[in-house]
């Protein structure tokens, strides 16, 4: 008999919706001031195709992050790829901006980088 070995990040987060729920209490528990682009009924209220899911501030840091799942098929979409490279680009000559892609197995370090000043 084998057992296949689940990994904790999935037990956590079974979805992208929870993952993004504790990020953004883990956020707001840290002081951030956030927007957390969502899907809208109503196409002209829509955020441009492929911008960051969400958007932190706090002091004189920003952050911008993609949230994905740790499925395999939770790829950038073209679109999104575009949005970061924009930012990371602007981030190069920015302090204290950064932009990332955060997974569920990335929360420990999500966790660390909220708690820095």
């Amino acid at each position: 008999m084998t057992t296949d070995a689940v990994d904790p990040a999935v037990l956590r987060f079974p979805n992208e919706r929870e993952f993004t729920k504790r990020v953004l209490e883990e956020a707001e528990e840290q002081g951030w001031l956030h927007y957390h682009v969502f899907e809208q009924k109503n196409p002209a209220r829509r955020s441009s195709k492929g911008y960051p899911d969400l958007f932190v501030v706090r002091s004189f840091r920003m952050i911008f992050a993609e949230l994905k799942s740790d499925k395999k098929s939770a790829k950038l979409t073209p679109d999104q790829k575009i949005w970061l490279d924009a930012l990371i680009e602007v981030a190069r000559y920015s302090l204290g901006m950064k932009v990332f892609v955060w997974r569920p197995a990335d929360f420990e370090a999500i966790v660390e980088e909220l708690e820095r000043d």
